[in-house]
């Protein structure tokens, strides 16, 4: 089965590393514009599909009600393609026909622990580009930085929009950011992954997560992961206290516990669970 993977590529974009892991894994070609030759065009994300005479797949990260345009274009590609793969198992209920899972695939040779001497201020550390739809729920952070809690703290950003102190890492150093925090903390409303709390944790670094968004419900339950609903600041002041107190019995060891939490997401299983799905959906119509 020829496949192949319409993306953006030369970037260091999550989107974009996402589909090189998926072709160095899988020897499926790669490029900007659909191939009419392949058996299958697989479009990641769904926002470029495009028409072509081939069997279509897409990879639907998340489901923007936030974005009228977004969501339009969730149904329309979802009506046009033979496959969909969504990273969150809560988004293949917004879906028809022949849907499956993914795992993330995380560089777990890029992200990994490292001890050092930490000041006696804890550093808390939010990531990623924020968006006029709020979906990052970046007045959370906004709201803590003013609190007697965010006082006490360093609070941190790498990215672009945040309402505190911001630098826009390179990907090559993205470790090093993670690596400089206490907590990590996720105020995200909607996502697809998201990708930050699982490098995060795989740099042996607690983290704070809404639940219901992107697949963090998948994370366990255990000392190192700690939860809140979506949007709620109280819950989340609780969740990320507890995650302080935790800090010093982490630093003692148990951080390195941490990425044993996100053994799973790696690119070969990445590429595996996409081979077992295409096999089911394009093979079988082959024969």
């Amino acid at each position: 089965m020829n496949v192949h993977i319409v993306c953006e590529v030369g970037g260091t974009h999550v989107l974009q590393r996402m589909a090189r892991a998926l072709a160095d894994e899988t020897g499926w070609s790669l490029s900007t514009t659909p191939d009419p030759a392949a058996d299958v065009n697989y479009f990641l994300p769904y926002l470029s599909w495009q028409p072509v005479g081939t069997r279509t797949a897409a990879y639907f990260t998340h489901l923007e009600t936030g974005d009228s345009g977004k969501a339009t274009k969730w149904h329309a590609v979802d009506v046009r393609v033979d496959g969909r793969i969504v990273t969150a198992s809560r988004y293949l209920a917004h879906l028809h026909g022949s849907r499956a899972m993914a795992r993330p695939p995380v560089d777990l040779g890029k992200f990994t622990p490292e001890r050092r001497r930490r000041g006696p201020t804890r550093t808390v550390g939010v990531s990623g580009m924020v968006y006029t739809t709020g979906r990052k729920g970046e007045h959370l952070v906004e709201m803590l930085a003013r609190s007697p809690l965010g006082r006490r703290l360093k609070i941190v950003a790498s990215g672009r929009g945040w309402s505190v102190n911001t630098a826009r890492y390179p990907w090559e150093t993205m470790q090093e950011f993670y690596r400089g925090l206490d907590v990590f903390l996720c105020t995200s409303l909607i996502e697809g992954v998201p990708m930050p709390p699982l490098e995060a944790l795989a740099c042996g670094v607690p983290v704070v997560v809404p639940v219901d968004v992107g697949m963090l419900d998948d994370l366990p339950d255990a000392v190192g992961v700690y939860r809140y609903r979506a949007g709620n600041y109280d819950e989340m002041i609780t969740a990320l206290q507890g995650a302080l107190d935790d800090v010093d019995r982490l630093r003692q060891g148990e951080e390195m516990h941490l990425p044993g939490f996100v053994a799973q997401y790696t690119a070969t299983n990445w590429a595996a669970d996409h081979e077992k799905a295409f096999g089911a959906w394009f093979a079988r119509a082959e024969r």
